[in-house]
């Protein structure tokens, strides 16, 4: 209870979070290399931090009882592009400050493959599709894990996010494969979404063998995208579906009305 309080307390309308990117100039100081370039810099990029603002404030009119943590631009050790710490949603910056030239020859292949897919020009998306877990509600108390709530829980900030800032400028593996499978990929899901125990094959799997994760990695947040949209395509009142998404109190009744079957 006291993690918890202390959790809400530091929650914050859109326009009272805190961009913090100070760990970038200080990790480039102290390997010696100075600033970098400040195109690919957080730190000093108006328009990242403009359009974070500007996705956080669209994401409030869709769920007005929002409230966010402050933003923290890290460098990591490729453990993981964004998650949700104490002091507030921590991205990792090394993940996604690359681009195309990037040189690679020295790191894992498994780190080749999520550097190409995390584009810098994704950034903002990403803060969002962050801020969106912040909102999301627990599994209510005694219901079992299922693929389908796994898949949802991460389509669902997909889809808000792509609400509050538009498309991806930079479409991942998993968006090209499922729009040119997507029956194929269905079918497949189908036959193991009342289960827990396969969500690896579809999800968090960046080193799952290309055989067993179902056309590309991390297709689960593609198919829970792509039902999360259909149910709120398919809603009257559009706040009403953006508030039953975060409590996601009944997955199944979620894909029901969503109708989504291609």
């Amino acid at each position: 209870m006291l993690l918890l309080s202390l959790f809400l307390a530091v929650q914050a309308p859109a326009d009272s979070v805190q961009i913090v990117t100070r760990d970038i100039p200080n990790f480039w100081r102290a390997y010696d290399l100075g600033a970098g370039e400040d195109s690919l810099s957080v730190d000093t990029n108006v328009a990242i931090k403009q359009g974070i603002r500007r996705g956080l404030t669209k994401l409030a009119a869709l769920y007005p009882d929002a409230r966010f943590r402050d933003v923290y631009f890290l460098i990591g050790n490729l453990y993981t592009g964004g998650t949700i710490g104490r002091s507030g949603m921590l991205v990792g910056t090394e993940q996604f400050a690359s681009g195309p030239d990037t040189p690679r020859d020295e790191i894992p292949a498994w780190a080749q493959t999520v550097t190409r897919v995390n584009d810098f020009r994704s950034i903002v998306g990403l803060v969002v599709h962050e801020a969106v877990h912040t909102q999301q509600k627990p599994k209510p108390r005694g219901q079992q894990g299922t693929l389908l709530r796994d898949v949802l829980s991460e389509g669902v900030p997909d889809f808000l996010a792509e609400l509050a800032v538009g498309p991806s400028p930079v479409n991942s593996p998993r968006e090209t494969y499922g729009r040119a499978h997507e029956h194929d990929v269905w079918v497949d899901f189908q036959d193991e979404m009342e289960t827990d125990s396969t969500t690896k094959t579809w999800m968090y799997n960046g080193m799952v063998p290309p055989d067993k994760n179902h056309g590309a990695i991390d297709i689960g947040y593609w198919v829970g995208y792509r039902i999360a949209g259909a149910y709120y395509a398919r809603a009257a009142d559009k706040r009403a579906a953006v508030r039953e998404l975060l409590e996601l109190r009944d997955a199944e009744a979620i894909l029901r009305a969503s109708h989504y079957a291609p």
